[in-house]
C-alpha cells in the first residue's frame, strides 16, 4: 500500500528510521498531484507543504481544495510535532496550521501532554500516541575514545552538548548562561549548529568599503564574541550526520536548551547513544524525561538549570549503571514502525 505525503522529502532523518521498517511506500509530491489511488495522506510539519515559507491566502485555498479532494479517497494522518513553527506564529502560519488540524482525521502524538489538548480542540478525529523512535540508522556509531581522539577533546573532560539548531536568542542565551553556572577548568561545551546574532547596521559606502573591510562581519563577530577549546567548540551552521556523530559520542551530557517546545528529538539523540540528557519542563519532554529519570529543570529559573546540570554531570559518572534501568524497545524504529502500519491500515 502506498502512502502520499505532499511535500519534497524531509532533511531530517527522524521518518526514515520509521519508513526503512515500514510495509507501506510513502510517495513525495504536491498539492497537485494525482492521489485517488492512495488510502492515505500523510502530513507531518505544516510549514513543509510551502517549502518552510509562511502561505498568502492563495495557498491557503489551493490548500483547502486539494484536502476536500484528498477526502473523497483518503484518511489523513497528522503527526504532530509542533504546536507552531519553530521562529513564532503568525496569522497566515496559524491558518495554516488551523486547517491541516481541523481537515486530519487521526492526529499521532509523541506524549499524552498533546493528545489530551488536541482531543479538547478536535473532539472528532482519531487521536493515538506514537513514539518518536531513536536514530538506528541515521549516524555512524563511535566509541567515547574514539571520537575523542579525533575532536582534540582530553578523556579526563567532563563534556555536554547542546544538539539540535539554536533557533533564538533566548536559546543562545540559555545555553551560554547556563555553562557559565556550571564551568570549571576541566569542562567542555559542544554547540554543533548556534544561532549567529545579526547586526542591523548600515550607512552610505558600506558596499563600496566591503571589499577592504566588511564592517558589519566586524561587528556581528564581536557580538557573538569568541569561543575558545577546550572549554567551548562552537559551529554556526549544519553540520554532516558524521561530525554530529562524533560530537554526541564525544559528550557525557545531553542538554536541550528549549524554552516552549512540545517535542524535541534530541531526547531520542541521547538514548540512542546512552546518554545522560537534561532537558526543560515543557510540553511532552517533561513526560518522557521523568519516565527515565532525568534531571528536569525550570527554562526561566537559573537556579533549576544549574542543579540539573550538575545532576546530569553526577550520573555521568555511573552512566552504564543508570541505563541499567532504562528500557527503550517501546522506542525501536522496527516496534513504531509496526504500530504505524497497523494504524493506516485499520484507519
Amino acid at each position: 500500500m502506498k502512502v502520499f505525503t505532499p511535500v519534497q522529502k524531509s532533511a531530517n532523518s527522524f521518518f526514515d528510521e520509521i519508513t526503512f521498517h515500514s510495509e507501506h511506500e510513502y510517495v513525495h509530491g504536491t498539492l497537485d498531484d494525482d492521489t485517488s489511488g492512495y488510502t492515505t495522506i500523510l502530513i507531518q510539519w505544516p510549514e513543509q507543504i510551502f517549502n518552510w515559507k509562511e502561505p498568502d491566502d492563495q495557498q491557503l485555498s489551493h490548500l483547502s481544495q486539494a484536502i476536500k479532494k484528498w477526502k473523497q479517497f483518503s484518511k489523513i494522518i497528522y503527526i504532530v510535532h509542533n504546536e507552531k513553527p519553530h521562529l513564532g506564529m503568525t496569522k497566515q502560519f496559524q491558518k495554516l496550521y488551523d486547517i491541516v488540524e481541523s481537515s486530519s482525521d487521526i492526529l499521532l502524538h509523541f506524549g499524552k501532554y498533546s493528545q489530551e489538548i488536541f482531543e479538547k480542540k478536535y473532539i472528532h478525529s482519531q487521536h493515538r500516541i506514537l513514539k518518536h523512535p531513536l536514530y538506528k540508522r541515521s549516524f555512524p556509531f563511535f566509541t567515547k575514545e574514539e571520537a575523542r581522539k579525533q575532536l582534540g577533546i582530553d578523556l579526563g573532560r567532563e563534556v555536554m552538548i547542546a544538539p539540535g539548531k539554536i533557533r533564538t536568542l533566548k536559546e543562545r542565551n540559555l545555553v551560554l548562561d547556563s555553562f557559565k553556572q556550571v564551568k570549571n577548568s576541566n569542562r567542555t561545551l559542544i554547540v554543533p549548529n548556534m544561532f549567529w546574532k545579526q547586526s542591523t547596521i548600515e550607512f552610505v559606502g558600506r558596499q563600496k568599503l566591503k571589499g577592504i573591510l566588511d564592517v558589519k562581519t566586524k561587528i556581528e563577530k564581536q557580538m557573538n564574541g569568541i569561543f575558545n577549546p577546550p572549554d567551548y567548540i562552537v559551529n554556526y551552521s549544519f553540520i554532516e550526520a558524521k561530525q554530529l556523530a562524533l560530537f554526541l559520542a564525544a559528550s557525557d551530557v545531553v542538554f536541550i536548551p528549549r524554552i516552549h517546545t512540545l517535542n524535541s528529538g534530541n531526547i531520542y539523540l541521547g538514548l540512542t547513544l546512552k546518554k545522560i540528557i537534561v532537558g526543560p519542563e515543557t510540553g511532552n519532554l517533561t513526560e518522557e524525561l521523568k519516565k527515565f529519570d532525568f534531571p528536569i529543570f525550570q527554562p526561566n529559573t537559573p537556579a533549576s538549570i544549574k542543579l540539573a546540570i550538575e545532576e546530569g554531570f553526577r550520573l555521568s559518572t555511573k552512566v552504564e549503571e543508570v541505563y541499567k534501568n532504562i528500557f527503550t524497545e517501546a522506542y525501536e524504529p522496527k516496534n513504531i514502525a509496526s504500530q504505524l502500519d497497523q494504524i493506516i491500515r485499520e484507519g
